[in-house]
């Protein structure tokens, strides 16, 4: 692939790659994204067209001026100086015999510009157009220096901030396959950015849902619920008229204008953060939306002299397909499930981000959170495969990881949150991956890189004992610190204990892939043993543990550090906790994250549902009865900056998304055993509050009301009810009830 395909730019002469364009960069500073394009012509109608194309940093692509399907935001989160992504397209029948033209537009998105620290260049790319006839004769159209550029009317792309675009610069027909392209100028070879090139195996981002604005304010459109994309217009107006699109999660608490404090970082240029442009050209209707960028909001406000404007919200993700279905007769559950959804799919681009909005960054330790509800729900494969792909292009020589994949800056990425707790996600999505497709190359792929892991663990302490992660986060002793900075933190569940936990979690799993792949596990079982007995030795006496912390108590219990008699006596001491605090999560992310299995299987379901189904307290129930359709990124959503106005809460994070395994495994009662449905247990927990449910998981469903439980599985089952198992070959089956 690409043997004569040569990188070209529109930069005539590689201009110095190193100017950086800093946080107060003015718009008219950045350089426009080009066209680039070049005419061919063919002898026949081919029977096969295939397109294979990188770009740098993003682009949008064109065939006899109509964009390729399925090329939104088509180059992927990758260092290139590592890896450069190509995607390849079926383009068959977008040509035509005789006359044919291809064209790129290039954006600065992800290569050049101010989010880049580490590497940057001018915009390039790499194409290669393989075409087949049908008398077996075939003809190829490469990128060389006989490909040609003009300025685009994309006057600035940036990530994070949005883009300018001038209408009046338009060349409406540079693509179509006549257009005489003389008047451009020829585009420079440029340097290879030093990568390997890889074809991305990741779903493409695909424009799921239109959402038509609903005007509240002067400007102001509603649409409805939260989410990912970008605002299309319909706009009349006079030329040269800017038009200017803010975009946000929240509004002013009168309502009438857009507020966007929570959208960017303090470093952030705040004027310009997910902020779009467009200059009218005054000649009728005009229809336009971005092309490099993607915004999280709700909410847009919308700025500027015209005559007639409508606005439409174009949803747009990575498109994973769904393979989970669930609904209840409980609408705070039901909510919460399709909080969980909205917020894994918002966040889904290329890779899982932390949040649409304030960082769009690819956090590590968000993704080991959310591993097993993404992979439960939806396939994941392809995304994943590609993702940790990723991961062994950062992994450090040491083992350890950067707190963001692909990482834009190694000096915070390898500082900041690089320990047992983040880190822990090169296990996590394997293992999860593994055991929803039965596709063990995965595990293959990175088994090398997890056993790397697991000694820069082992390194980090001269015991079992670790404490080099970043702690038990989004606890709501964290937002007391906030608000109030004389807040000692030391309240805490000290961070032993967590990174210890995750240390014997991922040990654990490691023996388990180990044995389900032909590997020998004995050496991860002893290590995992030698991680509890440190653990014990430290922090268990006389059959409790010494710190009498809801997260302590509930990740020692879930890692097995407990003996069982010890286990069942300290998940009643933290289910009592539970109960105390008026039956909210106080704890933070680490405990929430075990917390669901271990009451559960202690026989205290009823209370985490009655915690979880909440409308008074801080948590799941509160955020959707206060309008929330994705999930915030710490349910006190309403907290401020010590001293400070500004919101600090992202209203869409995936990371608590595990409650919708809750859901799935014990509501529901889906048990997948092993890996790739080896073994199947249906084992339902009733709770007061649900009546009726039906639930689907691969194939699996599960239904039942107060008369009767309906399974219907492709694998042989073991059904579980009123403390009896039994064992079903595949098919239906209907189970009385009472």
């Amino acid at each position: 692939m690409f043997e004569r395909a040569l990188w070209i730019t529109a930069d005539p002469n590689n201009k110095d790659p190193n100017k950086k364009w800093n946080v107060r960069t003015k718009i008219e500073e950045m350089p426009p994204a080009p066209y680039i394009t070049r005419g061919f012509d063919t002898a026949a109608k081919a029977v096969s067209a295939t397109l294979s194309i990188a770009a740098l940093g993003q682009g949008a692509y064109y065939i006899n001026g109509v964009r390729v399907p399925d090329s939104y935001l088509p180059t992927q989160p990758k260092n290139p100086m590592k890896t450069v992504p190509y995607r390849v397209y079926d383009v068959t029948d977008m040509l035509q015999p005789g006359r044919n033209r291809i064209g790129v537009i290039l954006g600065n998105i992800g290569y050049n510009d101010l989010a880049v620290h580490d590497w940057r260049s001018n915009t390039k790319m790499l194409c290669q157009l393989d075409l087949r006839y049908d008398d077996g004769t075939e003809q190829s159209i490469v990128s060389d220096s006989s490909w040609r550029y003009h300025a685009s009317p994309t006057l600035f792309s940036m990530f994070k901030c949005g883009e300018k675009y001038d209408a009046r610069l338009a060349i409406p027909d540079w693509c179509m396959p006549d257009f005489d392209d003389s008047g451009f100028e020829r585009v420079s070879l440029s340097r290879s950015p030093g990568g390997k090139l890889e074809r991305s195996v990741c779903p493409p981002v695909r424009v799921k849902k239109e959402l038509r604005g609903r005007e509240i304010s002067p400007g102001v459109f509603d649409f409805g619920e939260h989410g990912s994309g970008w605002v299309r217009i319909a706009v009349r107006g006079r030329a040269g008229s800017e038009i200017v699109i803010r975009y946000a999660e929240n509004l002013t608490e009168d309502g009438r204008h857009v507020d966007q404090s929570n959208m960017v970082l303090p470093w952030d240029n705040k004027d310009m953060g997910h902020t779009d442009r467009y200059i009218l050209c005054g000649k009728g209707e005009e229809l336009w939306e971005q092309l490099f960028s993607y915004h999280g909001f709700r909410y847009a406000e919308i700025t500027g002299a015209y005559d007639t404007l409508e606005a439409t919200a174009r949803i747009a993700y990575t498109d994973m397909p769904l393979v989970s279905a669930f609904e209840c007769d409980n609408e705070i559950v039901n909510g919460i499930h399709q909080a969980c959804l909205n917020s894994i799919r918002s966040n889904c681009h290329g890779a899982l981000t932390d949040c649409p909005t304030r960082e769009q960054s690819y956090w590590t330790g968000d993704a080991m959170f959310s591993a097993q509800a993404v992979n439960l729900a939806f396939d994941a494969e392809g995304m994943f495969t590609d993702w940790l792909r990723t991961f062994q292009d950062e992994q450090f020589p040491d083992g350890s990881l950067p707190c963001h994949i692909p990482t834009y800056d190694s000096l915070f990425g390898a500082n900041f949150a690089s320990g047992a707790d983040w880190d822990s996600v090169i296990f996590h999505a394997p293992y999860y991956l593994f055991k929803y497709s039965g596709n063990r190359g995965i595990v293959d792929m990175m088994w090398d890189n997890m056993n790397r892991s697991l000694a820069f663990l082992g390194h980090s302490s001269e015991s079992c004992l670790i404490s080099n992660g970043i702690g038990d986060w989004a606890a709501l002793e964290m937002l007391r610190l906030i608000r109030d900075p004389a807040f000692d933190i030391i309240g805490m569940c000290p961070k032993e204990i967590t990174d210890t936990a995750y240390y014997r979690m991922d040990t654990l799993m490691m023996a388990h892939m180990a044995r389900l792949t032909g590997r020998d596990e004995q050496p991860y079982r002893t290590l995992a043993e030698n991680i509890r007995r440190d653990f014990r030795a430290r922090y268990v006496r006389e059959g409790r543990l010494t710190v009498r912390h809801i997260t302590a108590l509930s990740m020692a219990i879930f890692t097995g550090m407990l003996d069982e008699d010890e286990a069942k006596a300290e998940a009643a001491a933290l289910n009592q906790m539970i109960v105390d605090d008026g039956y909210q999560f106080t704890c933070g992310l680490h405990g929430m994250r075990t917390i669901f299995d271990v009451l559960t299987r202690y026989g205290y379901a009823e209370t985490l549902f009655k915690t979880v189904t909440n409308t008074q307290h801080y948590g799941y129930g509160y955020s959707v009865s206060h309008g929330f359709r994705t999930l915030p990124e710490h349910f006190a959503f309403d907290v401020k900056l010590a001293g400070a106005r500004t919101r600090v809460c992202s209203r869409n994070h995936h990371y608590m998304s595990f409650v919708d395994t809750w859901f799935f495994e014990y509501l529901a009662g889906i048990q997948v055993l092993g890996f790739g449905q080896e073994g199947v247990r249906i084992a339902p927990c009733f709770v007061e509050g649900i009546g009726s449910l039906r639930a689907e998981l691969r194939g699996i469903r599960v239904a039942y009301d107060a008369k009767e439980i309906r399974v219907d599985s492709p694998q042989p089952f073991t059904f579980v009810y009123d403390g009896k198992e039994k064992a079903y070959p595949a098919g239906s089956c209907v189970f009385p009830r009472g």
